[in-house]
């Protein structure tokens, strides 16, 4: 099964983004979206919304970053 803050992470730090600015972009604290990247925290829609927002990437964007927790790793 995916989770979307995996994918929300990949992205994030691929794209070298400023999690500070994405953060208050999106009406977040930093604490509270380090909070969803390291899953201490659930993201709601509204905040998903707010953060694709921010980055200008479409919410199915992080699902298809999102690895699927079922795959077995390569040999």
């Amino acid at each position: 099964m995916k989770d979307v803050r995996d994918g929300l992470k990949i992205v994030l730090d691929e794209g070298l983004y400023n999690k500070s600015l994405i953060a208050k972009q999106s009406g977040l604290t930093p604490s509270k979206l380090s909070e969803i990247l390291y899953k201490h925290r659930k993201l709601d829609a509204n905040e998903m919304f707010a953060i694709c927002n921010a980055i200008h990437i479409q919410p199915g964007k992080l699902m298809d970053a999102a690895p699927d927790s079922n795959q077995q790793p390569a040999a």
